[in-house]
């Protein structure tokens, strides 16, 4: 783990909800270029210290999300107005994948659920 990796980590430990790689440099200043912050990014992801996801915006168009969480799957609210993401705890769905893969019997590694809205500061 070098001094940059480990600085991008605690930023996203920090935050606690999920950052873009742009919106992850904006916060380093002059630390370091944003070609270091996709590669770091990407070898956390790899190594398994952060998680992310792929998430399309009206306004924003698609981009990676990081974040780093030690649950083990958890679900995030956006808000389409100030495009913050808020943690919303524990996955609901998780109870059901097992009847989904004995109903269809495909083999479930993954999911997302992200919910879509306008924050209470928002509205």
């Amino acid at each position: 783990m070098t001094n940059k990796r480990r600085t991008l980590l605690d930023i996203l430990l920090k935050k606690q909800n999920p950052m873009n790689a742009t919106q992850v440099f904006q916060l380093l200043g002059e630390q370091m270029d944003l070609t270091t912050v996709y590669r770091g990014l990407e070898y956390l992801e790899k190594e398994q210290y952060l998680q992310s996801f792929v998430f399309e915006c009206h306004d924003r168009g698609i981009e990676r999300y990081f974040y780093a969480s030690k649950k083990v799957h958890e679900y995030f609210l956006h808000c389409e107005e100030c495009h913050r993401f808020v943690s919303a705890g524990d996955c609901p769905v998780d109870h059901s994948l097992s009847k989904i893969e004995q109903d269809t019997g495909f083999s479930i590694h993954d999911h997302q659920l992200i919910l879509k809205g306008i924050c209470r500061d928002c509205q």
